[in-house]
């Protein structure tokens, strides 16, 4: 989606699951959802990280995030192969396991950093290393 989240400054995605189901063992099965992707935000975010001599210190991320402008950075990819990870990152969140934790925090429990974003992250990490593993060939 062109232009930028109208939920949150600086949200790079975002999954609405619009359907799933609780069943009786309280387990969460995700039947729809909807993915977006902002990529007015993922611009900005790129050019922030491309442009400045320490873009961690301007964000407040994770550890995995961290991670990630590094990759992005050092190995110049662009827009689109950020676009890329994000995308992955927004499919981490309609697994049926990250949906019951989506769930808990909504009602108030605290995962850690072990939440809903973990799982969500460790992906997008693992396709953005991907991605800067095929530009080195």
């Amino acid at each position: 989606q062109e232009g930028k989240s109208p939920i949150l400054e600086g949200q790079l995605g975002y999954t609405d699951v619009t359907k799933s189901e609780t069943k009786e063992d309280g387990s969460v099965v995700v039947l729809e959802a909807t993915i977006k992707v902002y990529m007015g935000e993922i611009e900005e975010m790129h050019q922030l990280i491309m442009n400045d001599d320490n873009p961690k210190e301007c964000l407040s991320i994770s550890e995995k995030q961290i991670e990630n402008v590094h990759t992005i950075k050092e190995n110049n990819l662009s827009v689109f192969e950020m676009a890329i990870g994000t995308f992955g990152h927004e499919i981490g969140h309609i697994n049926n396991k990250n949906a019951e934790l989506v769930k808990e925090e909504d009602a108030g429990k605290n995962f850690g950093k072990y939440g809903s974003e973990f799982l969500p992250q460790i992906i997008e990490n693992r396709i953005l290393n991907d991605l800067a593993k095929k530009k080195k060939k």
